[in-house]
């Protein structure tokens, strides 16, 4: 399990918000802190939760790269509602690392920020292969 959060059928009592995150998600989803691999020890490869947005979305830059991600909607066994979490999957080059990036909560308020921020990580992306000839990627 990824943390002390516990899977329910929290679908059921989400909100649409909640819902129309999911609907964002990439079909592949199957991996997370703890699991693939997910849980060295290594200090820069080490999978790392956090409860919000302001300690997870670090800045996106040569070092810090989000190559994956999807929201999922979790019942934390304290929690009245359900809540929406992030798993990200960042990339250190440099240091050839790449971590889970768990954010326990989202709040509606929050998601332009997070949309802003993982576009961001998607045109960073983009950019790096767009002088592959043939290249498919939105310019």
């Amino acid at each position: 399990m990824m943390d002390d959060y516990m899977l329910c059928e929290a679908e059921k009592s989400a909100e649409q918000w909640q819902l129309d995150c999911l609907s964002m998600n990439p079909s592949y989803k199957g991996w997370g802190n703890g699991c693939d691999y997910m849980d060295s020890e290594n200090m820069w490869s080490a999978p790392v939760t956090v409860e919000s947005i302001e300690d997870g979305l670090w800045e996106l830059d040569e070092y810090n790269e989000c190559v994956h991600f999807y929201f999922k909607i979790t019942c934390p066994p304290d929690a009245e509602k359900p809540k929406l979490a992030l798993q990200l999957w960042i990339l250190h080059p440099r240091k050839g690392a790449s971590r889970g990036v768990y954010i326990k909560s989202i709040q509606q308020s929050e998601l332009p920020t997070v949309f802003e921020w993982l576009n961001k990580a998607a045109s960073q992306n983009a950019e790096r292969f767009s002088k592959i000839p043939g290249n498919v990627a939105p310019q």
